[in-house]
């Protein structure tokens, strides 16, 4: 049981470490390039009339991400994550979402929130998740 909870632990400690550093890096990189931003806007604007152009643009930017993220969480059964590949979408997506809400739609005046609380809830929610079927 100790050794289970110490595991579990230095688990906790490196999805903290790991996961935690590239999503903030990836986040204020991004949210702090205009023209990165201006992109996303226009890809959003022109996705209707150029659907080749969001899925270029989800192949390239957001799928990597998943992959990457679904890998590392493979690799740790200890963390007991029933399905990586809907955990890492759910992250990734949430930080998509974050970046969409706070610049792209210009909205951090309405919903603001600091980008540190986002990615530390998102790994507090994988880390404490349980392995309930539902």
């Amino acid at each position: 049981m100790m050794r289970h909870r110490a595991e579990k632990s230095e688990a906790d400690t490196s999805l903290r470490v790991s996961v935690g550093s590239s999503p903030k890096r990836l986040v204020k990189e991004n949210i702090n390039d205009h023209e990165y931003l201006c992109f996303v806007r226009l890809i959003v604007a022109e996705s209707g009339k150029r659907p080749d152009l969001a899925q270029l643009f989800l192949k390239k930017l957001c799928q990597p991400a998943v992959i990457i993220l679904t890998e590392y969480l493979q690799e740790h059964p200890e963390l007991n994550i029933i399905d990586c590949d809907a955990t890492a979408r759910i992250f990734v997506g949430s930080l998509i979402h974050f970046m969409m809400v706070q610049e792209v739609l210009s909205r951090k005046e309405v919903m603001p929130i600091e980008e540190d609380r986002i990615i530390n809830g998102l790994i507090r929610l994988i880390i404490n998740q349980k392995s309930h079927k539902l």
